[in-house]
């Protein structure tokens, strides 16, 4: 009862990604003072090791603070929503604030340092724990949809194995198929209007479909546009094979077949990106900066 009491929006958006970021924040400094005591410099590997382990620290920390109950359609779509929202607008604002104005920003920074370092020091942590927390929003993201593919009957290994290039085939449909009736949300959508705005996405399913292409398309700013091309690739197997199969029978045996076909893909995509990076490394040949010799002709003597 004390978890579903604690299973509110406020708490996936705010409460905790913020408290993420102080304390990944903490540990990957303590981590980072630690490497130097160890003589493993931050940017070195040993350093790099010992400062992602307290960030994966702090990670478990996230995911052991969330609710363990699977997730409604209502309830992950007003979550899945809201992350995508803040993530995008932040990273989008602040990406375009940068780029725009980096020589004052470098400028402002440089000065501050030489004649304010308190300052300085303060706007840095405040940047650093800016960027952990829509990073405890993504973490939050992630599992949202775990918890909405378990929803679905999809076992834990099924899901996991999807991972990275198979996943969103699997979240898809959690987001656009109604839950078998009766099911019981487990969240309490807040504040009104935006209970209001999810009530409207899932009343219709071209509501859904549209919000769904607009939600991909605003996180492309952030993952990049090639991943949303494979995201709405796969979003278009799920729609085949809802309309081959009928939604009704699609609900029941998602965990199936259609779930297994994700990880072949999964596997597939990884395979091949793999081998093509690999090929492209090996392709590429050394520079070799041949310079010019000059030979000094014999001196003819007499």
């Amino acid at each position: 009862m004390a978890e579903k009491k604690n299973n509110r929006l406020v708490s996936w958006l705010l409460t905790r990604p913020a408290l993420f970021a102080v304390i990944a924040f903490v540990l990957m400094t303590a981590a980072s003072a630690l490497a130097g005591l160890l003589g493993a410099p931050t940017a070195s590997t040993r350093g790099v090791i010992i400062v992602l382990a307290a960030f994966l620290g702090a990670t478990g920390w996230l995911l052991r603070k969330f609710p363990l109950e699977n997730l409604d359609r209502r309830s992950f779509v007003a979550i899945s929503n809201a992350q995508t929202l803040i993530t995008s607008v932040a990273f989008i604002a602040s990406t375009f604030i940068i780029a725009y104005n980096a020589q004052p920003i470098m400028m402002q920074l440089l000065w501050l340092e030489s004649y304010s370092p308190a300052t300085f020091l303060a706007i840095i942590i405040l940047l650093a724990l800016f960027y952990l927390y829509l990073c405890g929003i993504f973490i939050g993201n992630l599992y949202a949809k775990y918890r909405r593919i378990r929803a679905m009957g999809v076992s834990m290994w099924k899901t996991l194995a999807t991972a990275p290039f198979g996943f969103c085939m699997l979240w898809i449909p959690g987001y656009l198929m109604d839950d078998a009736p009766g099911r019981a949300n487990v969240m309490d959508v807040r504040p009104a209007w935006y209970a209001r705005f999810t009530n409207w996405v899932i009343s219709r399913p071209w509501h859904a479909a549209l919000v769904l292409v607009v939600m991909i398309i605003i996180s492309g700013f952030t993952f990049g546009f090639n991943a949303i091309l494979l995201t709405f690739g796969l979003g278009l197997v799920f729609a085949i094979w809802s309309a081959v199969t009928g939604s009704q029978y699609m609900r029941k045996n998602i965990g199936g077949i259609y779930a297994t076909t994700a990880i072949i893909i999964n596997v597939i995509t990884l395979v091949a990106t793999i081998t093509y990076f690999s090929l492209s490394h090996n392709n590429k040949t050394p520079a070799y900066n041949i310079a010019p010799t000059t030979q000094n002709a014999p001196e003819n003597t007499q």
